[in-house]
């Protein structure tokens, strides 16, 4: 029979030779929870340069603005979190000088996936979610953003694009290193620590996100490859909620 002294001395054994069967060993990846804080009041505060052709002209102009993103509600659903956005990014893409801040939703099912809703799906989406009677059906693969886990080379969005097999019209984390890795000039001052960085790419457009875990989304670059339309937006402040 063995004494305490006996097991302590095998369990220290243990965690030296196989520490992975002692403790469970945990890839260095965020939970979409991290990567995109969903409290009511949270803001972020961007500094975007555009490119655009104004309606009925074939001119190119150029413009540098700030637009904000803020979470107006978040609601828990059992296993879901949503929150209704006011505010994004990818509303300069096709930027007019008439451009309002868009209604959106983040949907966090369970710290595994993420779903961006737009348009004018948000307002009858909204309501059910917040009414707890969401259709199941409310929600595609094509509105998934993060996936876990945020792994480089891992791919996600709709399963047939996926099985087209080239890497197209899907997303792909392209990098989870540290801040100064992932290739783009001018970084948000937030990039100070791990950068996830994800890619789509299509035959018409491309876009490139930055996220990092317990701020959000630092970067976001959209670039049209036919009539011009470029976005680059890059987080300069971010102003989480205050503690209940």
């Amino acid at each position: 029979m063995f004494n305490i002294e006996t097991v302590t001395s095998i369990g220290i054994l243990c965690s030296l030779l196989f520490p992975c069967l002692v403790v469970p060993c945990a890839a260095a990846t965020a939970s979409p929870a991290e990567i995109f804080p969903l409290q009511k009041g949270d803001r972020w505060v961007y500094e975007a340069h555009v490119r655009y052709v104004p309606a009925g002209s074939s001119e190119i102009r150029q413009k540098d603005l700030q637009w904000t993103m803020e979470v107006e509600e978040s609601v828990q659903r059992d296993l879901i979190r949503g929150a209704l956005i006011r505010g994004h990014p990818q509303d300069l893409v096709w930027y007019s000088d008439q451009s309002p801040r868009g209604k959106y939703i983040v949907l966090n099912f369970n710290g595994e996936k993420l779903y961006l809703i737009e348009g004018e799906r948000v307002p009858e989406i909204w309501k059910s979610f917040e009414d707890g009677n969401m259709p199941p059906d409310a929600v595609t693969e094509s509105d998934l953003i993060v996936e876990m886990p945020l792994k480089e080379g891992h791919m996600f969005g709709e399963t047939a694009m996926l099985l087209r097999g080239d890497g197209m019209y899907v997303w792909r984390v392209e990098g989870d290193k540290e801040a100064g890795a992932v290739g783009l000039r001018n970084e948000s001052p937030f990039e100070q620590g791990q950068v996830y960085h994800v890619t789509y790419r299509c035959l018409s457009s491309h876009a490139f996100e930055n996220y990092v875990p317990g701020i959000g989304l630092t970067r976001y670059i959209f670039g049209h490859h036919g009539t011009v339309s470029d976005v680059d937006a890059r987080l300069v402040g971010f102003y989480p909620a205050p503690s209940p």
